[in-house]
């Protein structure tokens, strides 16, 4: 569920429709509630109704895994809390 085109509530995901120029993204997300989320970019194919995505996808999880198309490829040491704020998120392409 989109609140005012600002927040993302429930079970769900949103796909943005403009295209990531210069191979970059950068994110910026306020942990209001902990539950199960994802942060991340994926391809149009990727099934956004079911969490957490695995397939045609590039994540960070709420528990600090970063998985690419489902496979683990690393994890963040610190733990993301309630009320945490995650200013920086990049994927390069390689």
């Amino acid at each position: 569920l989109l609140k005012s085109g600002q927040r993302i509530c429930g079970s769900g995901a949103a796909l943005g429709t403009a295209p990531i120029v210069q191979n970059k993204a950068y994110f910026q997300v306020s942990i209001q509630q902990n539950g199960i989320w994802g942060i991340g970019v994926a391809t149009r194919s990727a099934v956004l109704n079911s969490v957490p995505v695995t397939a045609n996808c590039w994540v960070l999880r709420e528990d600090g895994q970063i998985a690419a198309n489902g496979e683990l490829l690393g994890k963040i040491d610190e733990p993301i809390e309630e009320g945490d704020c995650i200013v920086s998120i990049r994927f390069l392409k390689r």
